[in-house]
């Protein structure tokens, strides 16, 4: 009877212990398999991403990996999981994939998210690595990586005004009006200023034209573009109106959009102000004489009489004083002589 239950017992162990060992043998069989040629391989090795205000400023990356493992036993699959890093940049990576002996490829897309007005002097370079691994098994390893450049498009964008709005000139002057422009956009640039009313303002006799015929201005930096002024002596008197516009000869020499930014300023034409009259601030009219006005009853070319005329007063006194003297003296000697007479 012990003997019978031995012998069950032994049956039964065997069954326990029967799944246990086909576990072992199949790991052992699987890790056994060797290492997968496994390759990465992006459709473009450069990719150029538009970062204006108001783009998304997302770039995409596609490729293929191709992994050939040898033969696999049925319900085991190659695991493939890619990383991808672009200088600390956003980056979404796609999912795991699988390969079996079937399945040897699979398409990938990379994203990756750009700051917006990122400068042109930033070059991205995106990396694209994996990790391959075989389930059920314990094998593993890295997979060699692939790079493609990220490029930063350049947008123009540009403002201009005036410093001041408005300038005050003379007859026969010659003066620069000084107009502030603004590389707005992302990269060096090179802006042309063009005045719109040049004919107009021949026609009151003000020349008027830009003094360099262009300027070259860092990104995000701000420089004064000159326009030059000149006045005859036969000028019209007023306040007549500048009016320029800028564009990016860079953007025009390159076929990119761009867009044309306009401003004015003011200039008020007078008199030189050696023929305005002392002491008035106005100009003299030879029809109507010298100018005036009810506060100063001096006109040039009159004496003023207000002046301190107590030096003068007393000297007149004096003599005043003196010829009295003479005549009451003459009365003297002449009523003393005819006395005289008299005796």
């Amino acid at each position: 009877m012990g003997g019978k239950n031995g012998w069950q017992g032994m049956v039964l162990l065997s069954f326990l212990l029967m799944p246990i060992s086909f576990m072992v043998l199949f790991t052992s069989e699987v890790d056994a398999i060797g290492a997968p040629a496994i390759t990465i391989v992006l459709d473009s090795t450069s990719e150029t991403v538009d970062v204006s205000p108001g783009a998304s400023g997302i770039v995409e990356f596609t490729g293929v990996v191709t992994a050939e493992a040898p033969a696999m036993p049925p319900g085991q699959v190659l695991v493939v999981t890619l990383q991808a890093e672009a200088g600390g940049w956003p980056v979404s990576a796609p999912p795991s994939m699988e390969f079996t002996n079937e399945i040897t490829e699979h398409n990938f897309t990379v994203s990756i998210q750009i700051p917006s007005e990122t400068s042109t002097r930033t070059q991205g370079q995106l990396t694209v690595s994996g990790r391959w691994s075989y389930s059920p098994g314990t094998m593993g390893g890295t997979i060699d990586p692939t790079t493609a450049i990220i490029n930063i498009q350049q947008y123009f964008q540009y403002s201009i005004s005036p410093s001041s709005s408005l300038d005050t000139v003379e007859l026969g002057d010659v003066v620069d009006i000084n107009y502030e422009t603004i590389n707005r956009g992302n990269g060096a640039d090179i802006i042309v200023m063009e005045i719109l009313n040049k004919e107009d303002l021949e026609d009151h006799g003000i020349i008027a034209r830009e003094k360099v015929d262009e300027i070259v201005i860092p990104e995000k930096q701000t420089r004064s573009y000159p326009v030059v002024i000149m006045l005859s002596s036969s000028t019209t008197i007023g306040r007549f109106e500048i009016e320029v516009h800028i564009y990016s000869k860079q953007a025009k020499m390159s076929g990119e959009e761009f867009n044309y930014e306009i401003t004015s300023s003011f200039i008020e034409v007078v008199e030189k102000r050696d023929d305005i009259g002392p002491g008035t601030g106005m100009v003299d009219d030879p029809d109507e004489g010298p100018s005036s006005s009810d506060d100063d009853p001096i006109y040039p070319g009159t004496t003023d009489h207000s002046e301190d005329t107590s030096g003068d007063d007393n000297s007149i006194l004096i003599i005043i004083v003196f010829s009295i003297l003479i005549i009451i003296g003459v009365l003297a000697f002449l009523a003393y002589f005819l006395k005289g007479k008299r005796s």
